[in-house]
Parts: structure tokens; C-alpha cells; sequence
């Protein structure tokens, strides 16, 4: 995998812009099966607002692990290796809780997704991971809707 914005395929450069989340991860409660009680946060002016996601509306965002660091510190060689060997690279999906109130959109991964991070020993609090939101997936009223992510430019958001 290139830098921000860009996948080798096949010897070529193909293009992938998105929003990137850099977030550490929290825990929460979320009444929904299937997903769990880990979640990512990002300002809500780079995806609900945005993307017109409202409180009563399903909506799965789509993407890649592109890293994971340790909160205030520096990774062990052991963990780095873990990390790049069973994470970076990953597809995940996670649910949107739009931060209509908080301002702050949390973003909780599916039960799948998680275990990805669960079994490299990844815990609240302790460590920030980076995905690369590539779309989302809304279902107003029953409808299904497939947004891409900022198709023109990578929009990076931190917390």
C-alpha cells in the first residue's frame, strides 16, 4: 500500500481518496446487535453533517486499517509486528451514531471488526488507530444508499 490517497495494483498506482479518522479508541454502550462496545470518534462537520446522517437513520462506514499507535507512547517491536502482520491492511466496517447533540459522531465496530483489534491486543484508551473511510452505506426509509467518502481528495480528521 502507498501513501495517504493512493493502492498499488498490479504494478499501478490506482487512487483511493476517503476520509481518514485518526481516533483513539473508546468504549461505550450501544443497544444494536452485532456490533461492539468499542467505538471511533470524528467531529461530525466530516461525516454526518456532511452526508446528511440523521439520528434515526442506519449508516455502515466502510474502510481500511491504515495503522495503529500507542496513546502517549511508542510501540514495542512485538506489538508493531503483530500490528502489521494481522491489522494494517484490514477491511472494517463500523456504525454511525451521529453526534447531533455532542457534536462528535461515534463510529462503533461491527462485531467482526473488532475481533481484528481484540486478538492483536488492542485496548481502550491505550491505543489510536487510523482507517481510511472510503463510503458509507445509508438506508433512509428502507432504501439503500452508497456514498463515497470524499471521492475528490483525502479529508484527514483527528481527535
Amino acid at each position: 500500500m502507498g501513501g495517504f490517497g493512493f493502492r498499488f495494483k498490479n504494478d499501478c498506482v490506482v487512487s483511493v481518496v476517503a476520509l481518514i479518522v485518526e481516533s483513539p479508541v473508546r468504549r461505550g454502550y450501544v443497544m444494536r446487535g452485532g456490533l461492539s462496545q468499542m467505538f471511533l470518534e470524528v467531529d461530525s462537520k466530516y461525516l454526518s453533517e456532511q452526508y446528511s446522517i440523521g439520528l434515526f437513520v442506519e449508516a455502515w462506514a466502510e474502510g481500511e486499517v491504515l495503522g495503529v499507535r500507542r496513546v502517549g507512547g511508542v510501540l514495542s517491536a512485538e506489538e508493531e509486528g503483530a500490528f502489521r502482520e494481522h491489522v494494517v491492511g484490514r477491511r472494517v466496517r463500523l456504525y454511525v451514531i451521529p453526534g447531533v447533540f455532542s457534536g462528535v459522531d461515534q463510529l462503533y465496530f461491527d462485531e467482526s471488526s473488532w475481533s481484528i483489534f481484540r486478538d492483536a491486543g488492542v485496548f481502550p484508551d491505550e491505543y489510536q488507530v487510523v482507517v481510511r473511510l472510503e463510503k458509507v452505506v445509508v438506508k433512509p426509509d428502507g432504501a439503500v444508499r452508497e456514498l463515497a467518502l470524499y471521492p475528490y481528495r483525502d479529508v484527514v480528521a483527528k481527535r
